[in-house]
Formats: C-alpha cells, structure tokens, sequence
C-alpha cells in the first residue's frame, strides 16, 4: 500500500479558533495557523468558504488565502479548493441567514468572479447560491460547464 492520510475533509469551513475567512483582518499567519488547528481535530483537508461582504475584502482574502498555500505545504494540501457561499442568495429575512444584504448581488457579476478567481489562482470550486436569482439558471450553466460544484443555499426557490 502507498501512503495514505486518514481525516475528514471539510466541504464548508468559514474559520474557527479566532480566525475568519471572511474578516478583513485575515492573514497569512491565521490561515497557517487554523491549519494546524484543523489537523489536531483530524480535518486534514477544507475548503475556506467566503460569504457575502465586501467584494474587495474577497480578492484581498483569496490572494492571502492562495499566498499561504504557496508558502506553506502543508496549507498547499490541506486547501484543495475555496468555497464561495452567498451574494446571489435571497434577500429575503429568515433565507440570508446572516449573510449581510447590503452585499446581496440581484443577478450574477461576472466581472468580479473573473476577479476572484484570479485572486485565488483559479480555486474556487464551489459556489452556493439561490437559483430564483435572475440570470442564476444560466450562471450555473457556465459554471458547472466549467467543472465547479454548485450547491442551493440560503434560498426561496419554488420547486420549479
């Protein structure tokens, strides 16, 4: 047998013991560090999850996010891929959950999400969103062609 590494791989991980993906504070030393936290508790691999906020505070946070995994190899294993939760949610109180609405996107901005993935050098691989948003259908539609994941959440879909 090869060699293999037994943990859980966490599918949404928006931070913990003190340190927030999403914060503008965020920084390379957090992130090595909430790796290390995460491998004591036998999750070996995750995807940082990004919610609704400030659209530049993301690009900053993905390119800290992408500087750590090339710094560290450890942080380079451990993150196989970002996870982008909200901005095209419902606005709806009681469906945002707490994502902030003033960063609530009406329909897909695609210009920015070029941004991002640049800033995360290509790692977002999973986008959660809520497909009664306008021109959500055809977003998915391109990014699923692209290989992402995308899950429904914080949502008011009917069930067409």
């Amino acid at each position: 047998m090869g060699n293999t590494i037994n943990g859980f791989f966490g599918l949404q991980e928006n931070g913990g013991w003190g340190v927030d993906f999403s914060s503008p504070e965020l920084s390379v030393d957090q992130v090595k560090f909430l790796v290390q936290k995460l491998w004591s508790k036998g999750v070996v691999m995750f995807c940082p999850t990004l919610i609704t906020g400030d659209p530049a505070v993301v690009t900053r946070n993905l390119e800290i996010i992408s500087r750590a995994r090339k710094e560290n190899p450890l942080v380079g294993f451990s993150i196989p891929a970002i996870h982008i939760e909200g901005f095209l949610i419902s606005d709806e109180p009681g469906y945002r959950g707490a994502h902030n609405p003033n960063w609530i996107w009406t329909s897909p901005k695609r210009k920015i999400f070029v941004e991002w993935q640049n800033a995360a050098d290509g790692l977002i691989k999973i986008f959660t969103l809520a497909p009664e948003k306008f021109e959500a259908i055809e977003f998915i539609q391109d990014l699923v062609s692209k290989d992402f994941v995308v899950a429904i959440g914080h949502s008011n879909a009917s069930e067409e």
